[in-house]
């Protein structure tokens, strides 16, 4: 072998050896930025996903809350009106405004329900015993039972959505 080969190989393999300790260093840093990236934008995911349920969730009861206490005003209403002693005189206000009061609170709630189809039947719902109090605000005595069947099958699907949305914290959680 050659004189200069004895010098050189030395030198050549501590290059070699340096450059492909650096190339696998740069490349191990690279993937644990990578999964280290991942693992943030899962965790944004994650608290975007809590957030949005946590809102939903929050909503969802204060919405059931004041749907049940203009439910509870229209019967007061309605009870209040059947039994009046003169059924001529003019109908003391305060059980209609109380009425009229809810379900503007309701009204402004409704917008902000987020399953397409939920937000649907509130309208439904909301727009049922808003008519049911107009006709007892005009003097009818209007039949109750349909309306209240109709918010006995929103409050079903409203806890069917509540059911959902602590049955995919339990998935994630698992």
């Amino acid at each position: 072998m050659p004189e200069w080969f004895n010098t050189v190989l030395p030198v050549l393999t501590l290059i070699l050896g340096a450059a492909g300790a650096f190339a696998q260093q740069a490349f191990g840093e690279g993937r644990q930025d990578r999964r280290e990236r991942e693992g943030r934008q899962h965790e944004r995911v994650v608290a975007t996903v809590e957030r949005r349920e946590e809102f939903e969730l929050t909503h969802l009861a204060e919405f059931h809350r004041l749907l049940q206490v203009q439910a509870d005003a229209l019967m007061t209403y309605n009870l209040a009106e059947r039994n009046r002693q003169d059924p001529g005189s003019p109908f003391p206000e305060e059980p209609h405004d109380e009425m009229l009061a809810v379900e503007r609170r309701v009204q402004a709630q409704i917008g902000l329900i987020l399953p397409e189809g939920l937000r649907q039947q509130a309208t439904e719902i909301h727009e049922a015993l808003s008519d049911v109090g107009g006709d007892l605000a005009a003097g009818a005595l209007p039949d109750l039972d349909d309306v209240y069947d109709q918010l006995a099958a929103f409050f079903d699907a409203l806890a069917a959505r509540v059911r959902e949305i602590y049955a995919g914290r339990d998935d994630r959680s698992a």
